[in-house]
């Protein structure tokens, strides 16, 4: 199918700056592509808005590759397009679980709310969700200078494939929960896939927040 692209401008109410550094997908970002006679507009919850998963795919292959205008799509949606810039920071999107506390609404736990030392202690040694806490929200559980190493050492997936296979692309968007062996998955596993071992935590210089 053959379609021609174009971008469509919209003012930027988000620091690209403060984007980068958490990592978020840029919500005013559109552009537009020619598909069937029509003009649709894309954005980057688009990429991720079919339920089909080969569909979904197939969307972050193709669109994370183009450039638009003076824009490429994958640093304007670096996290749906797994191009997150280098560097330590918390995952905007991860939850794990959610409480009711005595008075008031359900809270959800994320990053943010590892807020003090406790919950550090707590919950950043734990996997939930299929992942690490403290590789997910790696500031707030303060393990940014901390070395990672891929745990079990030399795992490879029921392909035979090994934690650097998982490096290139999308790989670990597209199969990291999958493949499992020996109990396993890359998610779980490979550093370059937020899995992986961490050093214990460091928490000399967390406030406590009451």
């Amino acid at each position: 199918m053959m379609f021609s692209l174009k971008i469509l401008f919209v003012p930027l109410f988000f620091s690209q700056k403060a984007l980068a550094q958490s990592c978020l997908d840029d919500p005013t970002y559109t552009w537009v592509q020619f598909v069937n006679s029509m003009f649709e507009d894309r954005d980057c919850a688009w990429l991720m808005s079919s339920n089909n998963q080969r569909e979904t795919n197939e969307r972050i292959r193709v669109n994370c590759a183009l450039t638009i205008g003076q824009d490429e799509i994958k640093d304007r949606c670096p996290y749906t397009c797994d191009s997150c810039p280098k560097g330590c920071y918390d995952d905007p999107y991860y939850t794990f679980g959610s409480y009711w506390p005595n008075k008031g609404p359900k809270i959800t736990r994320n990053c943010a709310w590892i807020n003090n030392t406790d919950r550090q202690l707590e919950f950043c040694d734990k996997l939930r969700n299929g992942r690490g806490v403290s590789e997910m929200c790696s500031v707030a559980c303060n393990v940014c200078d901390d070395g990672c190493t891929d745990s079990p050492k030399n795992w490879r997936n029921s392909f035979n494939d090994n934690c650097a296979w998982y490096a290139e692309g999308n790989r670990c968007q597209n199969y990291g929960n999958k493949y499992r062996y020996i109990g396993f998955v890359a998610n779980q596993v490979c550093c370059v896939c937020g899995g992986g071992s961490r050093n214990k935590i460091n928490t000399e210089n967390t406030e406590t927040i009451a």
